[in-house]
């Protein structure tokens, strides 16, 4: 075990998971409707804590609202394709959810394709020199490129190509295409934003590459080897969300929320070039990011408070408590998990567009 693994369970050994078994009030006032079975079944844990604080719905043929849940706000937790227009419609049926749908799909761009396009229209100079066809890619970028199909997701189909012959071969799913950026750091930043609430930077991942896919992206590995891995898969460490160029964070996050209307909670993947974080490059935005560490009492009290009022500093308090609890079963499991000996990862405050404003530049 590496020296900061044992000195947080070493510090942190006085709580545990189930100090608090009871809910304050301020607790299951939020409802969350999942698709995301893959991931709950991979990992329990997830689910186990989302129950802690939320109202867990997960089929939508059995969705039904308690008078409680006909009040409260709605968080959409899935993918797009999986959460259909029908299905919001058939809940907002049953509820009108005075208070706000949080991840309505109604109004968020998926398409890598069209968000790029929308993002070079605007003339935002946090995009890698990107085209949309072979032909356009072959004759205006250079090798290495970056390929993606339309549904890409945690990598899967997304490839690295070294050259015109690896181009030519793929296939014709694949409909953007950018200049690789030699990164060497990437982080996946995590912000919401709500009715009543500004942009608020709630939490910073930074995540190392573990598998060949992951690798392979930044490397140079062939085509054939890549494409035998399906997804990537990193290690996560959370880092203070204190320690970047903020401005320029903030920036692309409205960007992000300017042009998907019924976004509110969304993960940003970012990288820096060669050490140089003067200048970060939007990735891709996640519109599910994983409920690892804290994230999922942040989105908690972060809609609670949208939707209602602040929360209470005993209900804070218990939040904290919870995330402490969770992380360090975490760090017990699972060796793809960190947290700088800095931080406890088990704040609950977030970074707002004016506190950013405010403060002096990173």
């Amino acid at each position: 075990m590496n020296p900061t693994r044992q000195h947080l369970l070493n510090s942190f050994n006085e709580y545990v998971l189930l100090s608090y078994p009871q809910a304050p009030e301020e607790f299951n006032k939020v409802v969350m409707f999942t698709t995301m079975s893959q991931e709950q079944e991979q990992n329990p844990v997830i689910v186990e804590k989302i129950k802690r604080v939320f109202v867990y719905q997960d089929d939508a043929d059995d969705y039904a609202c308690s008078n409680m849940e006909k009040q409260a706000p709605l968080l959409l937790w899935g993918k797009k394709t999986l959460i259909e227009e029908s299905q919001v419609l058939a809940m907002t049926t049953f509820a009108p959810f005075p208070k706000g749908i949080y991840n309505d799909p109604r109004g968020i761009i998926t398409s890598k394709k069209d968000l790029t396009e929308i993002y070079q229209k605007e003339d935002y100079d946090f995009l890698p020199k990107t085209y949309f066809t072979k032909a356009d890619a072959k004759k205006k970028l250079k090798f290495p490129l970056i390929a993606k199909s339309l549904n890409s997701f945690q990598s899967r189909g997304v490839e690295k190509i070294n050259n015109a012959k690896e181009l030519d071969a793929l296939s014709d799913e694949y409909d953007l295409f950018q200049e690789q950026i030699k990164i060497s750091h990437e982080y996946r930043f995590l912000f919401f934003r709500g009715y009543k609430t500004e942009i608020t930077l709630l939490a910073a991942f930074h995540r190392d590459p573990v598998n060949d896919k992951a690798k392979g992206l930044r490397e140079a590995m062939t085509f054939d080897s890549m494409k035998e891995k399906d997804a990537s898969e990193f290690s996560w460490t959370q880092v203070s969300i204190y320690e970047f160029n903020q401005k320029q964070l903030f920036d692309i996050a409205e960007a992000v929320f300017k042009h998907n209307p019924g976004l509110n909670v969304v993960g940003i993947d970012v990288a820096y070039q060669n050490g140089d974080f003067a200048r970060p490059y939007y990735i891709e935005q996640n519109i599910t990011p994983s409920m690892i560490a804290n994230v999922p009492f942040l989105v908690y009290k972060f809609i609670y408070e949208d939707a209602y009022y602040p929360m209470s500093p005993y209900s804070i308090k218990r939040l904290e408590q919870l995330s402490l609890g969770y992380m360090i079963k975490r760090f017990k499991e699972d060796d793809l998990f960190n947290v700088d000996a800095e931080i406890s990862g088990t704040g609950m405050r977030g970074l707002s567009y004016s506190e950013m404003l405010n403060s002096k530049p990173a």
